[in-house]
Order: structure tokens, then C-alpha cells, then sequence
């Protein structure tokens, strides 16, 4: 078939749906007779993309069928421009569903908007399909238009959805409906990007391929909109912050952790843009511990299921932002005693209570802490804490990518530290079987039996009968495992030498691990 008869059937296939369904079998048919019938119709596809999208969006599913061809995808993307026709898309759509009369990026009612939503998350589901290959990748990371234009849609989305405390109407993005619709877009942006994430943290990887994108983000960051001086506080808040959290999923902590590299790193990332990120990110995390102490009030409903929208989508990622940011801001030194990691994490936390060093983070909590403290003051100590805990003791992503195969040679030795540091924290919450032990695991470790039988007895001590405080336990004669007295000095929150596992399968294990971590801190305050 000739590209001018194909152009044509696709024109039609657009004014009528019966031949939206003919092209879509005929496609199928074709590609069976002729070896290069995909590459041509990938071409003539792409170029009448918007077309496509606009009038038959049934037509875009056909676009897996080419787009996750290597050959293909890498000649759409260098030859015809596919990522522009993709993010012009993009940035079409999102014209639409955004209220474009407030200073800040507000979404109209998706109700009507319904299948306008459907196209934009199919835009980048197709971006997804053509970030499918390494091939695909290391063009990208070369072309600095693609990520220019990366860099532009996620800029748009910067703090998405601001919300206002205090307003007389109601604001109409507090719905559950539009809510949700804003936090699915933003993990499709994330999980469709999440390939060319991969590219970048491979072992393989090195920092001048990767350069680009890193200081394009950093560069379409620092030119959103307040991104320097307009952070979350008690008036208004937003979840959303696509853009640096695909920056610090991209990063590769390989190379991040090689103090040879340290000169570059300083250069990409200047130390008022890690201040300003670690600020979003920790209030952020502050905006989700509010909502969940009911210190957030309006719309009730929704704010609960935004807050557990957060907490299973993106609460982990900002976990990690803040990890990558602590180790870039020491690599700038201590000129500025304000910036060093314990006083920062106070100041952020609490933007009332400026602290100028590490030792007055003391005497701050002493002069806040008094018997008339406000909910919110305690809300945000047991914040200030938990984040502690979480950023010195969870396990870089490059270590929980070490753990999804075989443990490497040079990793091994940490594994018996890593089971019993994790052992540790799940104990803290009471006795245990080893049934119950084993099912907690996380997947990634792939613990032989022997191996945390090891384990569990260089922490835990046996007992057979009532389990004290676990009623499901008790008189069954069942052998469970309680923490000896000293175990906990294999739980150091002040070394980093190993840190324990994080898993994400259920609400009750991240509870549990929570307390855990209170626990350790104050079983560390009394020693």
C-alpha cells in the first residue's frame, strides 16, 4: 500500500468510526504480509498523531504495536520528531482541563472533561511505549529538545491542586473526583517515565550521560513558579510535585555515593536548589501528617483519601528525595550551619522555630515542648522524628536494586546486618512466629530458611506459650520470638553501614514499622 492511500484511509478512519474499525483490522492483518508495513504506517501514524488522539482515540491503542519495537521507536524518535508530536499533545490537553484565570495551575470539573483526562494520561502512556528501550533512552538523554520539552509539561504541573485552608466557598478541586484524577495523572507521568529512571541508575551508568537531564530539571525547577520562596504552610498545600520527584528517581546513588565525583555533583546541584527541594519535600510530608491528625478539616472526605492516595503513591519517593538531597547538601560542606542536615530537617519541619546549628535543636524542643503543647506542635515532633528515623535508617534505592536478584559479591556481607536490622524493627511491636517472621520478609532479600533461623537467634530469644500482647497468640503453645534485652545495639540510627528494609504491601506493616522506629529512638535516648 502506498504511504498516499494509507494517508488517506487514516484521514477517513478519523471523520468515521466504521473505518476506524476497518484500519484497525486491516493493521492487523497487514503486518502478517509485509515485513515493513509497521515501519510505514509507525511513520504516517505519528505524523497525524494529534489527529489520531483528537478525533479516534480507539486508534491510539494500535500504537504499542510499533512503539515497542526497538528499531522502530528509535527511528520515530531521531527521524519524526515522535516526542514532540507526544509532549505537543500533552501540552494541548492539559490546556484544556486547566483553569488558566488563577496564578496557580487548577483543574476544571472532570466530569465533563471525562474523556479529555482519558487522552492526556493516553499521551503519556504512549510516551511510556516509546521509553520501553535503552536504545530509545540514551537518545534522549543526547537530545537536549526532548528534554527541554520533558522539562516544560512537568513544569506546568508544579504544585498542582494548591489548596486553601481558610476560603468562603467551596473549593471545587477538594473534590473526591477531580483529587483523584490529579493524583492518577501524576502517577502515570511517573510510572510511564519510570524506564528512563532505570537507564539512569544502571551500574553502567556514568554522570556525564546523565548530566543533561539532571541539570535540565534542576534548571525548569528552579524556574517554576515560587519554587524558591512559596513552600506549603497552614494556609495552603499541594501534594504534587511531578518534576522533582522524576528528578530524584533518576538519580543514580551509585555514582552519587563515589567521592571522586563530588566537584560535578556540587556544580548540578547548587546548594539554595537542594535547600529549596529538601523545604517542598518535608512539607509535603508535613501537609500528609496534618490531614491524617484531622488538623486539615475542610472536606473531610476528601482529604483522608488524598492523604492515602499520597501515602501508597509518592510518600516513599519524597522519603528518598530527601535522602539524595542530604548527601548532595553535605558534599557543599558546613559554610552555613543552618544547612546541616539535624538543624535543617527542624527548620523545615517547624518554619516557626528557626534554628541556626545542630545543638540548638535541643533547645528549641525544650522550649516547645511544654505541658500545654498544641496538637499541632505534637504532630510535628513525632514528624520531625519519624523522618529521622526514616532518612538515616532506610536502604538507598541502589541497595533495594541490589536485592531484587542474587545479592553481588561485593554486597553479600551486609545481608545478615540488613535481615537483622529489619528482624529488629518488626519485633519491636511484640512477639512473633517464625511462620509469621518469614511471611513479613521482603521478596527482595530471598532469605533462605536457614538464614533467618541464623538470624533470629542473634536477636531474639525463644518462647513457647502465652505470647504476651498478641491475643491471636495466646495458649497455643506456639514457639515465638521475643527481642533480647541488647539487640538493639545492632540498630544504630547513627552509622550507615546497613540499613534496614522498607516494604510498601500493606498499610499494617508500614504502621508497625513506624512504631518500631519511635521505639528505637527511645531505647537509644536511655542507653
Amino acid at each position: 500500500m502506498s504511504r498516499e492511500r494509507l494517508v488517506n484511509w487514516m484521514k477517513a478512519a478519523v471523520d468515521d468510526s466504521s473505518y476506524s474499525e476497518e484500519l484497525e483490522r486491516f493493521f492487523l492483518l497487514y503486518v502478517q504480509v509485509s515485513p515493513s508495513f509497521k515501519r510505514s504506517f509507525a511513520k504516517t501514524f505519528i505524523r497525524q498523531y494529534e489527529h489520531i488522539l483528537q478525533d479516534t482515540p480507539r486508534l491510539d491503542s494500535l500504537g504499542v504495536q510499533f512503539f515497542t519495537i526497538p528499531e522502530v521507536a528509535l527511528e520515530l524518535v531521531a527521524k519524526e520528531d515522535a516526542f514532540g508530536a507526544i509532549l505537543s499533545a500533552a501540552n494541548r490537553y492539559l490546556n484544556l482541563v486547566v483553569d488558566h484565570e488563577d496564578q496557580h495551575i487548577v483543574f476544571k470539573d472532570p466530569d465533563p472533561l471525562q474523556a479529555t483526562w482519558e487522552k492526556l494520561r493516553s499521551v503519556f502512556r504512549t510516551a511510556g511505549y516509546v521509553l520501553f528501550h535503552k536504545s530509545v533512552c540514551e537518545h534522549v538523554l543526547k537530545t537536549p529538545s526532548i528534554l527541554e520539552a520533558i522539562a516544560e509539561v512537568l513544569q506546568r504541573l508544579w504544585r498542582m491542586s494548591l489548596q486553601h485552608r481558610a476560603t468562603g466557598e467551596h473549593v471545587l478541586y477538594e473534590s473526591r473526583h477531580l483529587q483523584m484524577q490529579v493524583f492518577l495523572l501524576e502517577s502515570e507521568i511517573l510510572r510511564q517515565f519510570s524506564t528512563l529512571c532505570d537507564f539512569c541508575r544502571r551500574p553502567q551508568a556514568t554522570l556525564e550521560e546523565l548530566l543533561p537531564l539532571y541539570a535540565w530539571l534542576v534548571a525548569s525547577l528552579q524556574d517554576s513558579r515560587g519554587f524558591s520562596t512559596s513552600f506549603n504552610d497552614a494556609t495552603a498545600a499541594s501534594f504534587h510535585m511531578p518534576a522533582l520527584r522524576l528528578l530524584s528517581q533518576s538519580l543514580n546513588f551509585e555514582l552519587l555515593l563515589d567521592p571522586s565525583l563530588a566537584d560535578s555533583w556540587r556544580r548540578i546541584f547548587p546548594r539554595e536548589f537542594l535547600v529549596a527541594g529538601m523545604t517542598h519535600t518535608v512539607r509535603t510530608l508535613r501537609f500528609e501528617a496534618e490531614i491524617r491528625a484531622g488538623l486539615w478539616v475542610r472536606n473531610g472526605e476528601s482529604m483522608r483519601a488524598q492523604h492515602v492516595d499520597y501515602r501508597t503513591k509518592t510518600r516513599q519517593t519524597d522519603i528518598m528525595t530527601l535522602q539524595a538531597f542530604m548527601i548532595l547538601l553535605r558534599m557543599h560542606g558546613s559554610e552555613d550551619a543552618a544547612c546541616e542536615p539535624l538543624a535543617f530537617l527542624w527548620t523545615a519541619v517547624f518554619d516557626d522555630a528557626n534554628v541556626a546549628e545542630a545543638s540548638s535543636v535541643r533547645i528549641a524542643w525544650q522550649r516547645l515542648w511544654v505541658q500545654s503543647v498544641s496538637e499541632q506542635t505534637r504532630t510535628r515532633f513525632r514528624l520531625f522524628w519519624l523522618l529521622l528515623c526514616q532518612v538515616l535508617n532506610e536502604m538507598f534505592p541502589i541497595e533495594v536494586a541490589m536485592c531484587r536478584r542474587a545479592w553481588e559479591p561485593r554486597y553479600s556481607y551486609r545481608c545478615p546486618v540488613i535481615l537483622q536490622r529489619f528482624l529488629i524493627q518488626v519485633l519491636a511491636s511484640g512477639p512473633m512466629s517464625l511462620s509469621e517472621l518469614a511471611n513479613l520478609l521482603p521478596k527482595e532479600l530471598q532469605v533462605r530458611e536457614s538464614q533467618l533461623a541464623q538470624a533470629v537467634e542473634a536477636v531474639a530469644s525463644t518462647r513457647v506459650g502465652q505470647a504476651e500482647g498478641d491475643a491471636a497468640l495466646a495458649n497455643t503453645g506456639k514457639r515465638t520470638y521475643v527481642l533480647k534485652q541488647r539487640s538493639w545495639q545492632h540498630f544504630d540510627i547513627c552509622t550507615a553501614e546497613a540499613m534496614p528494609i522498607r516494604n510498601l504491601r500493606d498499610g499494617t506493616w508500614r504502621e508497625r514499622q513506624h512504631r518500631a522506629e519511635e521505639k528505637a529512638l527511645a531505647q537509644q535516648a536511655l542507653s
